[in-house]
């Protein structure tokens, strides 16, 4: 098992707050309870997936995080 993060952040100043999260399952649920439902959510996706990172920590053996929340 793993464990996943949330992070809001939000400035007194304005009513603008910004979040992300390491969870592929959970990131739209954290997005629409903060922001309201929208189609402007963004999905998780796996640093490996984005950038060339050579010791990045495989979960699951390795398998796509979707397929196994699924």
């Amino acid at each position: 098992m793993h464990e996943d993060f949330a992070m809001v952040i939000f400035w007194p100043e304005s009513e603008t707050l910004y979040n992300l999260t390491s969870s592929a399952r959970y990131s739209k649920e954290f997005t629409e309870v903060l922001h309201g439902e929208s189609d402007e959510h963004n999905e998780c996706r796996r640093v490996e997936d984005t950038f060339n990172v050579e010791n990045a920590i495989m979960t699951d053996g390795g398998a796509d995080v979707q397929e196994a929340d699924d």
